[in-house]
């Protein structure tokens, strides 16, 4: 119940488990919450992670019309959206949230002791980081890691300089986002 009613206050989507490790199952549950209306093909990138990575993921994506698309360890900097543009702006504001709070915890206490923020505290400061980043920045991260249309075009030298993986650009042109790529 206060699960529910904290999603509800908020107006956010929260899926957890009680040990509080981030499993095949919250991802399905993710996944379902987030595109289970989704009639257009999707290309989801996610790195790695061994729970990304399961039959029940790929089964719930391909039910789903989702393509999902591993990206290979050191390439999430390149080829993900939020870390290309948005991820350092948006720990940055969370940072500053943090050294208030120690601020005031400082100011009120004679002998200073740091506490954790409540968790309704902490999702007070992931919505208001979110909404400090600008549509131009989140826009932009997606053309970085050339996502969508740019001045840029995607050229065989291109890809190359930004070390664009071939499984990427292949992903891509499966989900008709680029077409007739030659590499």
């Amino acid at each position: 119940v206060k699960a529910f009613l904290f999603q509800v206050k908020f107006d956010v989507q929260v899926f957890a488990n009680s040990k509080s490790w981030f499993t095949s199952d919250i991802i399905v549950k993710w996944l379902q919450f987030n595109f289970a209306f989704n009639t257009a093909p999707l290309l989801l990138l996610l790195d790695e992670f061994t729970g990304h990575n399961t039959d029940e993921v790929q089964a719930a994506a391909k039910r789903l019309n989702i393509t999902i698309m591993m990206i290979r360890p050191g390439l999430t900097s390149k080829a993900q959206p939020a870390d290309v543009s948005w991820n350092k702006p948006f720990k940055v504001k969370m940072r500053e949230y943090w050294t208030n709070k120690l601020v005031l915890d400082m100011k009120n206490m004679s002998t200073f002791r740091a506490s954790a923020p409540s968790r309704q505290e902490l999702l007070g400061w992931i919505l208001n980081a979110w909404d400090y980043l600008s549509e131009d920045t989140i826009k932009s991260g997606f053309v970085k890691a050339l996502l969508v249309d740019s001045p840029v075009i995607l050229t065989p030298q291109i890809a190359e300089e930004h070390d664009i993986p071939d499984s990427l650009l292949n992903g891509l042109e499966n989900i008709n986002i680029v077409n007739d790529i030659e590499f």
